[in-house]
């Protein structure tokens, strides 16, 4: 069972907790360190959440500042210790971003 951290694009600066859900939408809470995604010191405005359990397949992170949900990534992960990076499924619109959906910035 690895850790595998997932990461994403979110406005520099938030306090943010996020889900993960998989894809019949059954909550996942295995974060390690509780949910708070930590903003990256080498890279502002992108984040990194940890999970700890042995999860695979394709999952949903859910990204709030306070109570409001400001972003919905999708992720094909593996039980491994490589980044996971928001997956764009074949199909999509060219130019769709590749860093998910951003609901809002507050």
């Amino acid at each position: 069972m690895a850790t595998t951290p997932i990461e994403f694009r979110c406005p520099t600066g938030l306090t943010l907790t996020a889900k993960l859900y998989t894809a019949a939408d059954a909550l996942v809470t295995t974060f390690s360190g509780g949910t708070a995604p930590a903003e990256r010191t080498n890279a502002k405005g992108r984040y990194t959440v940890d999970e700890t359990g042995a999860t695979t397949g394709h999952h949903t992170l859910h990204v709030y500042s306070g109570a409001n949900l400001i972003a919905v990534f999708d992720y094909i992960l593996a039980d491994t210790t490589a980044v996971h990076f928001p997956h764009i499924a074949a199909g999509s619109p060219a130019n769709i971003t590749t860093e998910g959906t951003i609901l809002s910035s507050d």
